[in-house]
């Protein structure tokens, strides 16, 4: 069972480490598109301060797409922040099982992924396992 615990333990770090890289890099898109929206808006608002009426019509477009974008990449990054929240659970609930005892059928499952391995690698680059099984039973 140390080796599925093992390997799961892993897929889930991996698959962590990949939605908090995610979360990141749309937290900086987000930001991004922000400071420019604003940045926007503040010209826009001085302009109709300074001119008396309504910003021209290409500037407010300009700024309804900005918007758009900026609540799409909201949304983007809400969703990936609830995939990481997802991933830290699933890690968390991974951690609880450790030292708790478990069936000796997973122990079988253990070996048997072990062995098809073996069978796998002995077969995909033509290894001899002769000498290491001749090991094995000089142990026993």
């Amino acid at each position: 069972m140390a080796l599925i615990f093992a390997m799961l333990t892993g897929w889930i770090v991996v698959l962590r480490k990949f939605a908090s890289w995610k979360h990141n890099r749309l937290k900086s898109r987000y930001e991004a598109t922000d400071k420019a929206f604003r940045l926007l808006e503040r010209d826009c608002k001085n302009d109709e301060v300074a001119v008396g009426r309504p910003a021209a019509y290409s500037a407010q477009l300009k700024l309804m797409k900005l918007f758009e974008k900026l609540e799409s990449a909201k949304q983007r990054w809400m969703t990936s922040k609830k995939k990481l929240d997802k991933r830290v659970a699933q890690g968390k609930k991974l951690k609880r099982l450790k030292g708790r005892k478990i069936p000796y059928s997973f122990g079988l499952l253990d070996m048997a992924i072990v062995m098809k391995m073996v069978d796998v690698a002995r077969e995909a680059n033509g290894f001899d396992y002769s000498v290491v099984m001749e090991f094995v039973k000089s142990l026993a």
